[in-house]
């Protein structure tokens, strides 16, 4: 069979790993994890949503609301679509067959259940999902129409699908706060067809942290249920470390850093977390629960 890892998976752009003092380490080969998700695939699906969960509950929230980031959470000069993935992959049969389904001909309307036949096809491939899953996939799917302008996901709102862009292009960003109750869309890159959209919230299951919306006329996506999208890569550890690869690759080294020099700590009720003139060498985040500023005087009250 083949490896789950077809290529070897690489450490953040920017971010190394030193040693501060005389250390004893187990390096762990990538065929051991390849193994292990092999025989264990729920098993390593719940810890990479784990993971995912981690970095966008704590981590990007903690960049977000206490350091105000918002554009600076995606890498440099980080491409969602290059043009010759572009072209490529409309060259191929799958894509013709899929582009006659969408024109359709003058005579007659669109046949929707043609598009989402050949749209799960292209769409299984991009996942690297084999073609068992197609089959899965068209009776889970469903055709999405926006117009200029229309958001398909906002920033801070759940939502429980992938999407596929099958015609048309779109636009994905972040909407920052203003001091009003309104807010202004931040453009992180213009993405076409084959492009998918959603996979960070889509893999967590918690609200999304990025916005999309049409940025031309009559945008057209496939839509696969969240639900259909975790059972057939919990049964495909292939497409599972594809789309987890995906997710960490579009994350500037800042997000990593922190994620990985991070510490979580349990506190008890009464226990002192700081005192009044010590130094402050850590920024402290709380998940739950809540803390307790006091002063004392000299005279112990």
């Amino acid at each position: 069979d083949a490896p789950v890892w077809p290529r070897p998976l690489s450490m953040a752009d920017g971010v190394s790993a030193v040693a501060t003092k005389n250390s004893r380490l187990i390096k762990i080969p990538a065929r051991c994890y390849s193994m292990v998700m092999d025989s264990f695939p729920a098993d390593v699906h719940r810890v990479a949503t784990t993971i995912i969960q981690r970095v966008q509950r704590v981590t990007l929230q903690t960049l977000v609301k206490t350091l105000g980031l918002h554009m600076e959470l995606m890498k440099r000069g980080v491409d969602f679509e290059t043009a010759s993935a572009w072209a490529n992959r409309m060259s191929s049969n799958e894509w013709y067959r899929l582009s006659s389904s969408l024109t359709g001909s003058a005579s007659k309307t669109l046949d929707i259940s043609a598009i989402i036949r050949d749209a799960t096809i292209v769409a299984a491939e991009e996942l690297e999902l084999p073609k068992d899953c197609v089959s899965a996939l068209q009776r889970h799917s469903t055709l999405v129409t926006l117009k200029k302008g229309d958001a398909l996901i906002k920033t801070g709102k759940p939502h429980h699908a992938l999407y596929f862009i099958l015609e048309g292009e779109m636009d994905v960003g972040t909407d920052i706060p203003k001091e009003t109750s309104s807010s202004s869309f931040q453009r992180f890159a213009k993405v076409g067809p084959g492009a998918i959209i959603g996979r960070l919230a889509c893999f967590s299951g918690d609200v999304s942290i990025f916005s999309a919306k049409a940025f031309s006329e009559d945008v057209k996506l496939l839509r696969i249920d969240k639900v259909v999208f975790d059972e057939l890569i919990i049964a495909n550890p292939r497409a599972m470390v594809s789309c987890f690869e995906h997710i960490l690759s579009l994350l500037s080294p800042s997000v990593h850093l922190l994620n990985w020099a991070s510490q979580w700590q349990f506190v008890q009720a009464s226990e002192i977390i700081a005192k009044r003139g010590d130094a402050c060498d850590s920024m402290i985040m709380i998940l739950n629960g809540r803390l307790r500023a006091s002063y004392h005087s000299h005279q112990g009250n």
